[in-house]
């Protein structure tokens, strides 16, 4: 993803949410009888899923990633009270809290490399401070949010606890975009077909190479994921050399 100021480029943010069924397209739901409650175990992690008590587990709890970002000059001791109160509200969210100290860092360590004099690098430097953000990089089960409205209204209301915070925007997996209910049967419906398919329809050959097939195409999407920074980089920059 591009900041929409010049100059840097925050790393792409690539959310693949449950397991990629690859090659004949089947697409096979649970019947009612079939279903069990697997509501004991709890797995937020894709890689542990091992077998189809731990993917169904995982269905109930897939996680959305994004982040809060804070515009110049938050108060970054508030950015902190915030995400205490987030942790608070959602207790199975992980929390990362950069600083824009971070962020200048971030850009310095991707940018600085292309600039040739102590003069431009100085530019440079103030260029990104005076734009430097705060944000709060979060992964927490998309059901623990509850709601589109009852979390707009915790962001609304927190935010409204810290004035001399001042929000900027989600980033990466809006949580607004996956928070209706249908929206969230449908994801639970295809990863349960999903588990469905892989641990009771394919052999244990077959799964093998549909997990070579799911990891060629986590490292395409890197691949595309880079080649995208790599274009945005050249547009500032003129050249992909640093």
């Amino acid at each position: 993803m591009k900041n929409t100021q010049k100059g840097f480029v925050v790393p792409l943010l690539i959310t693949i949410i449950g397991i990629a069924v690859i090659g004949a397209g089947v697409y096979v739901y649970l019947s009612k009888n079939q279903s069990q409650d697997f509501s004991a175990i709890q797995i937020t992690d894709i890689h542990n899923v091992t077998d189809f008590a731990t993917c169904m587990s995982f269905a109930k709890n897939v996680p959305i990633n994004f982040d809060i970002v804070f515009g110049h000059g938050s108060d970054f001791q508030d950015v902190g009270k915030f995400g205490s109160d987030f942790q608070a509200a959602y207790p199975r969210a992980q929390l990362k809290i950069s600083s824009e100290q971070d962020y200048l860092n971030e850009a310095l360590a991707y940018n600085a490399g292309g600039i040739k004099t102590a003069n431009d690098l100085e530019d440079y430097k103030n260029r990104m401070i005076a734009q430097a953000t705060s944000k709060i990089s979060i992964q927490v089960p998309v059901r623990d949010l509850g709601s589109r409205d009852d979390f707009t209204a915790f962001v609304s209301n927190t935010l409204s606890k810290y004035p001399r915070l001042k929000f900027q925007q989600y980033a990466g997996s809006s949580p607004d975009d996956n928070l209706s209910g249908s929206r969230l049967n449908q994801m639970q419906q295809a990863m349960e077909a999903q588990c469905n398919y892989k641990y009771k329809i394919l052999s244990a050959s077959n799964r093998a190479q549909l997990d070579l097939k799911n990891d060629d195409f986590s490292i395409q999407m890197g691949l595309r994921g880079a080649a995208m920074i790599a274009q945005d980089y050249f547009s500032d920059h003129g050249a992909y050399a640093l």
